[in-house]
């Protein structure tokens, strides 16, 4: 890292959530917007409690609209994370800058290397917190066995060859390195890949 202002970052430096409204496409705001909305509008399951003798009756349709929510919940965290992964992918192309304090908050500030970010995790956009991992091993995976447990939630040979199949010929080769003579991943790489390829199938 690269000493800077110890007092704070340059003028001219915007806050993490000002950064993403202004470097990131309208169309993933709007699409946050959607998801937003629609979580808002999701139906809430009645409490057991609250119940009344006719929704007693309609437990099912209850049920059908917990679903619907979950699926709202979900649809915008998935909108979210490809957002924070987009935005990640820009400050870890040195697209952009980003400057962090070291032990808030008396630390001196400090230009944030782009190669940094493929380690760091922004834990809160607004208040900025960021966290690296203290040891690889918890988000390594090695063999196609385990990375095919991962994704498919089976290690089946033929989930294996599938593994093997989209880290070598697949057209968008998913992320992946040599260890010894046994592919590896990281976790948190192929979560950002999947995020972006997400993106890539909406645009």
């Amino acid at each position: 890292m690269t000493d800077q202002n110890p007092y704070g970052p340059p003028p001219e430096a915007i806050p993490l959530s000002e950064a993403m409204k202004e470097f990131l496409p309208a169309e993933m705001w709007e699409e946050h917007a959607r998801a937003t909305e629609a979580r808002k509008n999701a139906p809430k399951r009645p409490s057991y409690l609250s119940m009344s003798v006719r929704e007693w009756e309609a437990v099912q349709a209850s049920r059908q609209a917990a679903n619907r929510t979950r699926s709202a919940r979900a649809d915008l965290h998935r909108v979210w994370n490809r957002m924070l992964a987009t935005m990640k992918a820009k400050l870890e192309a040195g697209e952009l800058i980003a400057f962090g304090q070291d032990d808030p908050p008396f630390g001196p500030w400090r230009e944030i290397p782009a190669a940094a970010w493929r380690q760091l995790r922004i834990k809160h956009v607004r208040k900025g917190p960021m966290t690296a991992p203290t040891t690889l091993a918890p988000d390594l995976m090695v063999g196609a066995a385990e990375i095919a447990r991962f994704i498919y939630d089976s290690d089946e040979f033929r989930f294996q060859r599938r593994v093997y199949y989209l880290c070598t010929r697949a057209k968008r080769p998913l992320p992946h390195f040599r260890l010894g003579h046994r592919i590896a991943t990281r976790r948190s790489t192929l979560m950002d890949w999947i995020a972006l390829q997400e993106g890539n199938a909406h645009a």
